[in-house]
């Protein structure tokens, strides 16, 4: 039926390919550390930059100090970026409204500038993107020797 294959393989492959590489969506990954410690078991988010208390266009778990985002409502151009770790803290303490109930004692390690009152802004391009990101200070706390109750930020 096609005495040659090559040229219509050649136009059918690119096609094929399109829907894979998600119509243009950005891709963004990288790496975030803290003082030099890789932020293991945080929460990276993107923010619209001139809407403080809209929600994030996209986010993903920190494992290992490493991120992978790929998410269709991220589109190019420039992001607030909000960056969480909630670090156990070694202690268990009483679950709010659960008596006899323990939980892990956690607090947040990572400073406000980064996370609740961010400064952090980056531009998001088409195609594949690698933004990392090395926050500094103060050392979190010592296992065991947390706050009294668990805290969500500083």
């Amino acid at each position: 039926m096609f005495a040659n294959k090559k040229p219509l393989l050649a136009l059918l492959l690119p096609l094929a390919c399109f829907p894979l590489a998600g119509c243009g969506s950005p891709h963004i990954e990288g790496t975030v550390t803290l003082n030099g410690e890789p932020v293991d078991g945080g929460v990276i988010m993107f923010l619209p930059p001139d809407q403080p208390n809209a929600p994030d266009k996209a986010n993903a778990p920190i494992t290992g100090g490493k991120y992978s985002i790929s998410s269709r409502e991220l589109t190019p151009g420039n992001y607030r970026v909000s960056i969480i770790w909630q670090k156990k803290t070694g202690k268990k303490v009483d679950t709010s409204g659960d008596a006899g109930v323990k939980m892990d004692e956690v607090h947040q390690v990572v400073p406000k500038q980064y996370n609740t009152e961010t400064t952090l802004t980056r531009e998001v391009k088409s195609g594949s993107n690698t933004l990392s990101f090395e926050l500094t200070g103060p050392p979190p706390p010592k296992p065991g020797s947390g706050p009294a109750r668990p805290r969500i930020n500083d």
